[in-house]
């Protein structure tokens, strides 16, 4: 097994964000949104958070702003 991975702020079992996150396009599309009032993100599928933590460290930081997680995958509904 692999050795956990640690960043921003979490702890997480797998490593398949940082190439994805780091394409051309994704990181483009987002950059305009960052750091706006009251901008809401909806991610779907958000497994260990990985995404979730960079949202809101890079794109969503402002204090009014939101990212809302829905993990149509998980056996466990979790409030």
């Amino acid at each position: 097994m692999n050795e956990p991975t640690y960043r921003w702020g979490g702890k997480f079992d797998t490593n398949w964000l940082l190439n994805r996150i780091h394409a051309p396009p994704f990181k483009e599309i987002v950059r305009e949104y960052a750091g706006r009032e009251n901008l809401k993100i909806l991610e779907i599928g958000c497994h260990e958070g990985q995404c979730t933590l960079w949202f809101l460290t890079f794109v969503a930081y402002h204090p009014t702003s939101k990212v809302f997680c829905v993990d149509p995958h998980s056996t466990e509904w979790k409030p």
